[in-house]
């Protein structure tokens, strides 16, 4: 006689969103209908899903056995693991910290005076994977390009014969941070230059010098934007207000420049990062992030007439029909520059023929 094995999996409801969320994925992938209702007794045949794999903790999201191949695809394109996105987490904050190693390097300066044992140290934070943030002075514009190269010249050879490391890479990391630092400085620079600053934000100096002071306190405390749903609310601590700072690739001010450039020159989101030397996500989230702060704080500069007010206003027979009875304001040749969707659905939504 041959004893069937079948290794079931349980379904157990835990309280709180996140498990509730889970837990109806789980009845979900059953397939049981709408009808069926899970209890915490109640225990599924892992062999109805792919692989055997039924739904558990490894496997918070279980394919069905009669799923169909292109579901399988879609359902395996999933996001990552919360291991393997921490595991990504840390090795981005470790290149983070290397880079900002090397943007301190490029602060030392033979003139400075500074001590063959201070020079050695900072050799040694860059190639050891420093464990604390150097936080990075700012260079002067001129004599920035001579800078770069002494600073990369002066290492011909490691600063220690117990440190192993490969002297090109070095040089060709701070080639690579010196030419960053130079191109967001030279462009800050013509920004705020008072002839050029109206050109690149719409604002004279002393206006935009003005608004940013007013901004400037309440900017250091408000939340990056993350999407609507894992966009934290309330007012942050004070030691994540630290430890964001240091880790922050822009300062607030030149945050504050990035975003008025992008609405007053219309610039691509990939060019503007370029020049500052950050990604196009941690550009986007700059973005919407001041783009929301400053609706917030200067909302009140533009109001919005209501309804309650526009009954004493007197409106064309045209506009008195129902269709147009919450009508407030008519907006006629304006013209909004959008960069060109990827989906077809959002291109025709888009298009204008009359535009084109």
């Amino acid at each position: 006689m041959i004893a069937a094995i079948v290794v079931i999996v349980a379904i157990v409801w835990k309280p709180g969103f996140r498990q509730n969320e889970r837990w109806q994925r789980w009845i979900t992938a059953c397939h049981r209908g709408d009808s069926f209702v899970c209890t915490k007794d109640s225990y599924i045949c892992s062999i109805h899903f792919v692989g055997g794999n039924g739904p558990r903790n490894q496997y918070p999201d279980p394919i069905s056995a009669v799923a169909s191949k292109e579901k399988v695809m879609r359902l395996n394109r999933k996001r990552k693991p919360s291991d393997e996105r921490e595991a990504d987490k840390d090795r981005r904050k470790k290149i983070c910290l290397e880079r900002s190693a090397a943007k301190t390097l490029l602060t030392l300066h033979r003139r400075t005076g500074k001590s063959r044992e201070e020079h050695e140290a900072a050799g040694t934070l860059l190639h050891l994977s420093l464990e604390s943030v150097v936080s990075v002075q700012e260079a002067e514009i001129e004599g920035l390009q001579e800078m770069e190269e002494q600073i990369v010249d002066q290492f011909p050879e490691p600063f220690d014969s117990n440190v192993d490391h490969d002297t090109q890479t070095d040089k060709k990391m701070l080639r690579e941070c010196a030419t960053q630092v130079l191109t967001k400085s030279l462009f800050m620079k013509k920004v705020m230059d008072p002839r050029k600053t109206n050109h690149y934000t719409g604002m004279t100096k002393d206006c935009l010098e003005l608004i940013y002071d007013e901004v400037k306190e309440k900017s250091q405390r408000m939340n990056v934007w993350k999407g609507s749903r894992n966009t934290k609310t309330g007012k942050p601590q004070d030691k994540y207000n630290e430890k964001r700072k240091q880790l922050a690739q822009l300062t607030a001010k030149e945050q504050f420049v990035f975003t008025l450039v992008r609405l007053r020159r219309n610039a691509s989101l990939e060019m503007l990062c370029d020049i500052f030397g950050i990604t196009t996500g941690t550009g986007s989230r700059i973005f919407i992030t001041w783009i929301l702060f400053l609706e917030k704080e200067f909302g009140f500069f533009l109001p919005f007439s209501t309804k309650e007010e526009l009954k004493e206003i007197s409106k064309p027979n045209c506009f008195k029909k129902d269709c147009f009875k919450n009508l407030r304001a008519i907006i006629d040749c304006t013209e909004f520059y959008i960069e060109k969707p990827g989906k077809p659905s959002s291109q025709r939504s888009t298009y204008s023929q009359y535009k084109s």
